[in-house]
């Protein structure tokens, strides 16, 4: 026992660092969004919308354009938000990065599947 204690304060630093690293990257391959990027032309109502959508743009204004959000993830731990506007089989999808106000860090179209919208109507 004695030695094993001796070990683990030897190597303190190193066991630190792996379980700092190991709950980063936990975080970014686990918690960053799985859409898929669009490469079809969106609905009209919804393709003006997003092009007026810029980043640096605050969560109301953003709402002002588009309205309320149709889903909304936020994550208190990383400081930010992710809403989505669907559209038939389009969509948008909008994160934000929280401060003092939110404000638009990234946009993108993307594509449900369908399956996704056929639970919807159902």
């Amino acid at each position: 026992m004695k030695r094993v204690w001796r070990l683990i304060v030897f190597w303190r630093y190193l066991l630190l660092a792996c379980l700092m690293l190991s709950c980063a990257g936990d975080y970014l391959f686990l918690g960053m969004p799985h859409a898929t990027v669009s490469s079809l032309p969106q609905p009209s109502s919804l393709r003006g919308k997003y092009d007026k959508i810029e980043q640096g743009m605050t969560e109301s204004q953003v709402m002002d354009i588009l309205g309320p959000p149709q889903w909304k993830e936020e994550s208190t731990v990383m400081d930010h938000k992710r809403m989505y506007w669907y559209e038939g089989q389009g969509g948008i999808y909008i994160f934000f990065l929280w401060g003092e106000t939110a404000i638009v860090a990234q946009k993108q179209h993307i594509i449900r599947s369908r399956e996704a919208v056929a639970q919807e109507k159902d």
